[in-house]
């Protein structure tokens, strides 16, 4: 008599993944295995079908990731696998593919002079994911801006003026992974 051991088969490869754009990331979505599961192993390439880099330290457990570690203007190839408790690999997803867009900027700024104050007021970013709203000071038209405050809402005014200055004003809308839109 003689004991053996049966190794179990690696897991199936995830199924339904998508990649959606996002303001400076992808979103990275597929279908949840019912397999014994240990997580998901996430790899990229910037060209279609080989060249895929693993980008997670340790296995995703839910059926989603969030690629931050993006650049504008570049198109990402994405795989996952599925990893069991024995640390067994499935082969490769069917791949999907997104490019990162920038973040939606606010839009509608007016500037209204006040004695003393200038009151900006704005559209929101059609991004659900703003977090604020960085505001940016000139007094010279279509350059030269600095950095004044960060605010959340679409409201600010701005009481460091000077009486008989012309003042030029741009917004941008910052995400919540610190990502900035266009003014």
């Amino acid at each position: 008599w003689g004991y053996f051991y049966l190794k179990p088969l690696p897991p199936s490869a995830p199924a339904g993944l998508t990649a959606t754009p996002g303001g400076g990331y992808i979103t990275l979505t597929w279908n949840q295995s019912l397999e014994d599961l240990d997580g998901y192993n996430i790899y990229r390439s910037t060209t279609q079908g080989s060249g895929y880099t693993k980008i997670n330290s340790y296995p995703e457990y839910y059926a989603s990731y969030k690629d931050t570690n993006v650049a504008l203007g570049t198109t990402y190839y994405y795989v996952i696998t599925a990893v069991n408790t024995s640390n067994q690999e499935s082969g490769y997803s069917a791949e999907a593919s997104a490019a990162p867009r920038s973040v939606y900027p606010p839009t509608g700024l007016t500037a209204t002079a006040g004695e003393g104050f200038v009151e900006l007021n704005w559209s929101p970013s059609t991004d659900s994911d703003i977090s604020g709203y960085k505001i940016y000071r000139s007094t010279a038209l279509g350059m030269g801006y600095s950095y004044i405050t960060t605010t959340s809402g679409t409201y600010y005014k701005d009481k460091s003026v000077t009486g008989g200055t012309t003042y030029y004003y741009v917004v941008t809308a910052v995400n919540t992974i610190s990502k900035e839109s266009p003014y």
